[in-house]
This record gives C-alpha cells, structure tokens and sequence, in this order.
C-alpha cells in the first residue's frame, strides 16, 4: 500500500490496525505542497491513497486523479462529520459516488514568542498589519489560510459568505500583511522552523 501524503502522517499511531493486520507500516511517499502533489500523480506518479485538504478535492477529482471509494468497505462511513459530508459536491457527488473522506481536523490560530512580542499586541489579528513587525511575520501560502485570517481581522466570522465589499476590506488587509512577511510557509516543517530558528516571531499556524 503506497500512502502519498504530508511528512509527519507516517507516525504509525495513525494506522496502528493495519500494522496489526499486516505486520508493517504502508509505504509513504511526501509531498510539500498540493501543487506539487497534484503535479507528481497528473505526471504519472501512482498511489493508493491521498491526502489533499478538503478544498483541493474538486480540483484532483475533476483533473481525473481519484478514483471513487467503495463505502461498504468503510467502517463508520455513516459516523463521519455531517458537517463536512453534507457540503455539496465534496465528500459526495449527485451521481452517489463517494470521494473523500474527512479523517483529521485541526486549528489555525495565531502563534508567537512571547518573549518578542507582549500579549497585548496579540489581542487582535490585525497585530500582523502592524509595521512594528515587518520582516517578523510568516503565514501560509494558500488562500484559504491567507482569507481566513482576513475575514476574521475585519470581523466576519465566516469567509465562505463574505460580499464583494467585505473580499476588498480582507484583500487590503492582507496587502498590508504582506508587507510585513518573512517568509510563506507551505506546511508543518516549515513554519516550526522559521519560529524555532528565530526567523520570525508571529505566525498564522496550523496547530
């Protein structure tokens, strides 16, 4: 079984029964980023199964890269987030074929060095327009992460209804962010190192 998916999904806590089943870990193979993941198996690169985030899926399903799941086969298909499974067009499609299967969740929050930065200028997500920091901040490199954050500096809570004034107020702001980036980071790796390191001290981050 050839996993393709993010470096740090190989922990063998995630897939425990199947070590017991079958005596070993799959075999995984990584990707940086889901362009780059998207590239490598449109250029032929084979896997049994992967990993994109949820706003990828229709993406790699239309450009042909997925195959449909056989639910029958999956325990608890009919326990899974409702939330997520009743987006349209996503875990599902009109035709009744299933092809994605939400399995992992998690927060994207600020992060930063206390020893850097005082807990009062963290008490706004605008802190990452503020010039005091240009050259300290690092964010994500997707959209979704990036608009996110701009939706809730400017006071929507949800992004997924922002009108057209509301995307002109987050894509300013996020004008500004820019002017004050380090660095983009693409996942996990990346961003502990750029705050490990010393590199920069406020952080739009994956949990």
């Amino acid at each position: 079984l050839i996993v393709f998916d993010w470096s740090g999904y190989e922990d063998p806590s995630f897939h425990g029964k199947y070590v017991e089943k079958n005596g070993d870990s799959p075999t995984f193979a990584f990707f940086g980023d889901e362009d780059e993941a998207f590239e490598k198996i449109r250029s032929g690169f084979k896997s049994d199964l992967g990993h994109p985030c949820s706003q990828s899926v229709v993406k790699w399903r239309e450009a042909g890269l997925l195959q449909p799941l056989d639910t029958s086969k999956i325990t608890g298909w009919k326990d899974l987030n409702p939330g997520i499974m009743a987006m349209k067009d996503l875990a599902t499609t009109p035709d009744g074929k299933a092809w994605f299967m939400p399995w992992d969740w998690g927060d994207t929050q600020l992060t930063y060095n206390s020893d850097k930065i005082a807990e009062k200028d963290v008490q706004s997500l605008k802190v990452f327009a503020d010039p005091k920091y240009k050259g300290r901040v690092s964010i994500g490199d997707n959209v979704d992460d990036a608009y996110a954050l701009a939706s809730l500096a400017i006071g929507l809570k949800d992004w997924t209804k922002m009108t057209d004034d509301q995307f002109k107020q987050a894509s300013d702001f996020l004008r500004q962010v820019h002017k004050n980036v380090r660095s983009y980071w693409t996942d996990t790796t990346d961003i502990v190192q750029l705050l490990s390191g010393g590199e920069v001290d406020l952080a739009w981050a994956w949990n």
